[in-house]
């Protein structure tokens, strides 16, 4: 990775305080550069079509498609899913802008796209959960599978397959979850 894909990612860390909390404070960047970098190959994987994955060096060029992609397959893994939560996040938080190339979205813009672009979210989101196994907690896990058997499924070691279809699971709840915080806005 080149300097200035370091500089790139190093300007699209979240808050130390938001998401990735389950990380000591010394892994915490790291831990951060890894998701950006993690997030950013799903999404080139997702929207190339090709079997091997690579990340993006720059964001010119990239569609609004790569971006809302991006952004919101970050703020689901890293545990923000309100679409104005989301939007209010791109508002005060300039790194985050970066994964929209600094575009101005509302939060209509993100349940929409959200909406019309669940199957490639899952897919993304789950790529990145099956990188980064740790963004995963034994709750959220036990919630997916019956408490009994998340032991089973936590091994992609030994079971790769069905660790798959946990992280599958998983990314389908996270966007469930998107979807209920946005429906108890609009009833606010």
């Amino acid at each position: 990775m080149g300097s200035r894909d370091w500089t790139i990612m190093n300007e699209l860390m979240p808050d130390r305080n938001r998401g990735l909390g389950s990380f000591p404070e010394t892994e915490t960047n790291d831990a951060q550069r890894k998701l950006v970098h993690v997030v950013l190959e799903a999404v080139s994987l997702c929207c190339s079509g090709n079997n091997v994955a690579t990340a993006p060096s720059e964001f010119a060029g990239r569609s609004l498609h790569e971006m809302l992609l991006s952004l919101l397959t970050y703020s689901y893994a890293s545990g923000t899913y309100g679409s104005q939560e989301i939007e209010s996040r791109l508002a005060r938080d300039a790194r985050i802008r970066n994964l929209c190339a600094r575009t101005d979205l509302t939060w209509h813009t993100l349940r929409r796209f959200r909406r019309e672009n669940r199957n490639a979210l899952k897919g993304t989101l789950t790529h990145v959960l099956e990188s980064m196994p740790e963004l995963i907690s034994i709750g959220e896990m036990a919630k997916c599978v019956s408490a009994r058997s998340a032991g089973d499924y936590s091994d992609r070691t030994t079971s790769p397959e069905t660790f798959r279809i946990l992280c599958v699971a998983v990314a389908e709840r996270r966007i469930e979850r998107a979807v209920i915080a946005d429906t108890a806005a609009l009833d606010d």
